[in-house]
């Protein structure tokens, strides 16, 4: 009866033992990796399968900051002001409000009406100035009547009362305070007192100005040709010709 406990207790013990030394085999994972570094080991690209890849291609997450968002990226360069346009000298000048228009300079006018045949009256809106044509006579002694062809013929080229005009006011009339001789030009080129040359219904005289050459080359024109008052019975006197352009 002794030596049967003796055996069971040794049994027992035996199944103790056996018991403790499987049991950290069975706490281990299955399912752990066997390529996993032992202990101590270095980690490598070959080893850590979490490490980045320097190879792999850049992030393109559109949430991901653009180069200008990081705060190493290069200060934004100052934009410069849009240059001003130089101004087109064929454009239409404003109109000049309040301007004393026997001042020399040049300005935006409608014509209100025609005085004779070289002076018309204009307006600035807040103006009003009897304005001789520059470089052009029109009245002729011997042939007074005649000067209402001058008239007739800017009657006709100032007949829209909504046309503007570019006055250039070139110096006080020094026959009469209230005159001032100046150029006159419809915005679609016309010269009013170029018009008049051209016609024949005017003589130039000795004025010198911008654009006074072109008076000279058209009076010559007309002249050959015989046109307006180049011809009889309203031809300009000798006379007249040569107290105004000797």
């Amino acid at each position: 009866m002794q030596l049967s406990r003796i055996c069971i207790i040794s049994i027992l013990a035996m199944m103790v033992s056996a018991c403790q030394a499987s049991l950290p085999n069975a706490l281990q994972s299955t399912s752990a990796t066997t390529a996993y570094p032992n202990p101590g080991t270095p980690i490598t690209l070959a080893n850590n399968p979490s490490y980045p890849d320097p190879n792999a291609p850049p992030n393109t997450d559109p949430a991901y900051p653009t180069p200008a968002e990081l705060p190493t990226a290069a200060p934004q360069q100052p934009v410069a002001p849009p240059s001003i346009p130089e101004p087109n000298p064929n454009e239409m000048p404003p109109i000049t409000t309040g301007a004393n228009l026997q001042q020399p300079g040049i300005y935006t006018v409608k014509i209100i009406s025609v005085n004779k045949g070289n002076q018309v009256l204009v307006s600035n809106e807040t103006s009003e100035q009897l304005v001789a044509l520059v470089g052009i006579f029109t009245v002729d002694p011997a042939q007074a009547n005649c000067e209402n062809q001058s008239n007739d013929r800017l009657v006709l080229l100032t007949a829209n009362p909504a046309a503007t005009y570019t006055l250039t006011v070139i110096k006080p009339d020094p026959n009469d305070p209230a005159v001032v001789i100046g150029k006159i030009v419809r915005h679609d080129t016309i010269d009013l007192g170029l018009d008049l040359i051209a016609s024949g219904l005017a003589l130039r005289n000795t004025d010198t100005f911008a654009g006074s050459e072109n008076y000279v080359t058209l009076e010559a024109s007309a002249k050959a040709e015989k046109l307006g008052r180049w011809n009889e019975p309203c031809k300009f006197s000798d006379s007249i010709i040569g107290t105004q352009q000797a």
